[in-house]
């Protein structure tokens, strides 16, 4: 799109219009991504003090907050694909920090859950975050 083709000059017009009134610092649209941008970059400096990747992290976080449940059900509620979230599990039950079982649920799913080692990084973490309380733990 240009603004000298004849199709969109209307609208860029009206976009001229909307941009000139616009004030960067009000506009709720521009400030909610900058703000989560910003935190997520301030929260990533914590937690990777622990060696957690954003991945793990996440997934860790959730855990400590639901307990036991499925990839799935992570998948459903983040912002990440199935399979980040895998591997994400995955090394972290290699670390020791998460045990994956059959869902006593659906058998053909894989529950996750923090071990006690994996409740205790969440517990650091969550303090260095100012957060108190996971599932109880803290």
């Amino acid at each position: 799109m240009a603004c000298n083709d004849a199709g969109f000059r209307d609208q860029c017009i009206e976009i001229k219009l909307f941009l000139s009134d616009l004030e960067l610092d009000d506009f709720l649209p521009y400030l909610l991504p900058e703000a989560a941008q910003k935190l997520s970059r301030e929260l990533a400096a914590l937690y990777r003090d622990s060696g957690l990747s954003t991945p793990q992290w996440r997934v860790m976080v959730h855990l400590a907050y639901n307990g036991r449940i499925s990839v799935r059900a992570i998948e459903r509620r983040v912002s990440m694909v199935k399979s980040k979230i895998s591997r994400a599990a995955a090394r972290l039950e290699s670390a020791g920090l998460v045990e994956k079982r059959a869902d006593p649920a659906d058998g053909r799913l894989v529950a996750l859950s923090l071990t006690d080692q994996g409740h205790a990084v969440a517990i650091v973490c969550a303090s260095r975050l100012g957060w108190r309380g996971c599932n109880g733990k803290a």
